[in-house]
C-alpha cells in the first residue's frame, strides 16, 4: 500500500483482521447452541461439567481418571471456571471456545507481524481462519485450538528471549495435554543446541549465566513431570493405561500415520495449492541464495529451526499414538506460519507477486469450505452440524416412546446422550439400560448414526429378521436409524 502511511496501513489491516473475526462469529453463531458432538460429548463436556460442580483444581485427584483420561487438567479447569460463572450449556461453552479461537487469531497475527509486515500478517491470519479444520474446531469444547495458541506463543517467547513469559506459557502448555511435554522438551533441546553452538563458535558467555538460564527454562518441564509423578502416586500409573495400550511402535503403523499426517497437512481439505506454493517458494529461495547471493536474516533461520523442530517432534509423537485429525491443528498453524514468513522474505528480495499467491490461497480455501461435499463427517468436517443435530432426535424419539427402562444398544456417543443430562439432549430423566461397544442380541432397540458407524454391528442388525426399522432421520449427509423388535 504505497499510497498510504504505515500508520494508516496498519489501521486498515487491523480493520480487516477484525472483519475476519466478526465474520467467523457471524458464521458460527447459529451453531453455538448445537449439542456436543463426538469427543466433545462423551469425553470433555462430561468432565468439564463434573469439575464445575465441585472444587476447581489442577491435581490429578480432582477429576475421575475415567473422565480426564489422565490428561493434565488445565483445559478442564478453565472451562469449568467459565461454567461456574455463566452456567454449563452448549451455548456458553461453545461461545467461550470461540473467544479462545479469536484470541488465537489475534496472537497469530501479531506474532507474524514480528517477522513480516501488516499485509503478510493479515494474509497469514486469514489463511489460518479459512481452513476448514479451524472453522470447525473454533467453537468446539476441545483443547486443540487452545494448544495451538500456546504452542505458537511459547515458540515466540523463547525466540524473543522473554524467559519469564516463556516459562508461563510453556507451563500452561504442559498442563494442558501430554503433547505439551513433547513440544516443550523439543524446544528445550533445540534452544540448548543453539546455545551450545554459539558458546563453541562465538564469544563465550558466563557458564553461571548459562546454567541459570537453562535451569529457568527447565521449570515448565519440572512442573509437567511433577504432575505425572503425582498421578503415579495417586492412581498407580503415569499415563492413562488405555492410551498407553493404543500406542504402537510398529514401523508399518508409524509410516501409515506419518503418511496420514503428510496428506492432511499438505494435500488434504483443500490445501493442495499450499504445497504448490511451498514448492515455488523453496525453488525461488534456492535460486536467490545460490545465484543472486541473497542473505537471510539470522532470526529467520532461528525461528524456522524452532518451528520445524516442533513440527517434526509433534508429528513423530502423533505417529505412535492414536490419531484424530483435529490433533493436527497445531501443525496446520505452523505450516502456514512458515509459508508466510518465507513468502515475505522472497517479497523483500524483490519477488513482489508473492502476496497474490496468498490471496489466491485464501480464495481456494473459501471455495473448498463452501463446496465441500465429502460424505465423511467428523469433527474437522464442516458438515458436523448435521450429525450434531440428528443425534438428539434419537434421544427425543426414545423419550416419546417412554423407553427409559427398555434395553437399548447404540454407539458410545448416543449412549452418553441417553444417560447424561448435562449433554443437553435429554428433556427428562436419563435412560438406565443403555449399552454400547460389544453388540448384544437381546436389546429392545438398536440406534445407529452414520458417524461413528460400527459397520459390522449395523449390518448384523439390518439382517436380523426379528428387528424392524422403526424410524430414520436424514439431514444433509447425516442419518440416524432406530431398530425395534417386531
Amino acid at each position: 500500500m504505497p499510497f498510504v502511511t504505515r500508520e494508516k496501513e496498519f489501521k486498515i489491516v487491523v480493520g480487516f483482521l477484525l472483519l475476519g473475526i466478526s465474520l467467523l462469529w457471524i458464521y458460527k453463531f447459529p451453531y453455538l447452541g448445537l449439542p456436543y458432538f463426538w469427543d466433545e460429548g462423551w469425553s470433555y463436556a462430561t468432565a468439564v461439567y463434573r469439575m464445575s460442580t465441585q472444587n476447581l483444581c489442577l491435581l490429578p485427584s480432582c477429576l475421575d481418571p475415567e473422565l480426564s483420561r489422565g490428561h493434565p487438567l488445565l483445559f478442564y479447569f478453565m472451562n469449568a471456571a467459565v461454567a461456574k460463572v455463566f452456567g454449563f450449556s452448549p451455548l456458553v461453552m461453545h461461545a467461550f471456545s470461540l473467544i479462545v479461537a479469536s484470541v488465537t487469531l489475534v496472537v497469530f497475527f501479531f506474532i507474524l507481524l514480528r517477522f513480516t509486515n501488516p499485509v503478510f500478517a493479515l494474509l497469514g491470519t486469514w489463511l489460518l481462519l479459512v481452513q476448514e479444520v479451524f472453522l470447525v474446531q473454533s467453537s468446539f469444547l476441545l483443547p486443540e485450538v487452545f494448544i495451538s495458541l500456546l504452542i505458537i506463543i511459547t515458540i515466540y517467547f523463547l525466540f524473543a528471549g522473554k524467559t519469564w513469559w516463556y516459562i508461563i506459557t510453556a507451563s500452561l502448555l504442559v498442563l494442558t495435554k501430554e503433547s505439551g511435554m513433547v513440544v516443550v522438551t523439543a524446544l528445550y533441546i533445540a534452544n540448548f543446541s543453539l546455545q551450545l553452538k554459539q558458546q563453541l563458535k562465538g564469544p563465550n558467555k558466563s557458564y553461571h549465566r548459562l546454567i541459570t538460564y537453562h535451569l529457568l527454562l527447565s521449570i515448565p518441564l519440572i512442573i509437567g513431570i511433577a504432575f505425572y509423578l503425582i498421578q503415579k502416586w495417586t492412581y498407580g500409573w503415569y499415563f492413562y493405561p488405555v492410551h498407553i495400550g493404543m500406542m504402537n511402535f510398529d514401523w508399518s503403523v508409524i509410516s501409515n500415520h506419518l503418511l496420514l499426517i503428510r496428506m492432511f497437512i499438505f494435500s488434504g481439505y483443500g490445501r493442495e495449492h499450499l504445497s504448490v506454493i511451498m514448492g515455488i517458494f523453496i525453488l525461488l529461495i534456492i535460486i536467490s541464495m545460490l545465484w543472486q547471493q541473497k542473505k537471510i536474516e539470522p532470526g529467520i533461520f532461528r525461528i524456522t529451526f524452532f518451528l520445524l523442530i516442533v513440527f517434526v517432534s509433534y508429528s513423530l509423537f502423533s505417529s505412535v499414538n492414536y490419531i484424530s485429525l483435529r490433533y493436527l491443528i497445531p501443525l496446520v498453524q505452523l505450516f502456514i506460519f512458515l509459508l508466510v514468513i518465507w513468502g515475505y522474505q522472497l517479497y523483500v528480495w524483490g519477488f513482489r507477486y508473492t502476496p497474490y499467491l496468498f490471496y489466491v490461497s485464501i480464495a481456494f480455501a473459501l471455495y473448498h469450505d463452501s463446496t465441500s461435499n465429502s460424505t465423511w463427517i467428523d469433527d474437522v468436517s464442516i458438515h458436523y452440524t448435521d450429525n450434531a443435530e440428528i443425534g438428539c432426535k434419537a434421544v427425543e424419539f426414545m423419550e416419546e416412546k417412554q423407553a427409559h427402562s427398555k434395553k437399548i444398544w447404540t454407539t458410545y456417543t448416543i449412549s452418553h446422550d441417553l444417560t447424561h443430562p448435562e449433554l443437553a439432549c435429554l428433556n427428562g430423566p436419563p435412560f438406565t439400560n443403555v449399552m454400547s461397544d460389544t453388540l448384544v442380541n437381546d436389546a429392545d432397540y438398536y440406534i445407529f448414526v452414520n458417524f461413528p458407524l460400527i459397520e459390522a454391528c449395523y449390518d448384523q442388525v439390518k439382517m436380523n429378521d426379528s428387528l424392524v426399522l422403526e424410524k430414520r432421520w436424514e439431514k444433509g449427509y447425516a442419518w440416524c436409524e432406530v431398530y425395534a423388535r417386531k
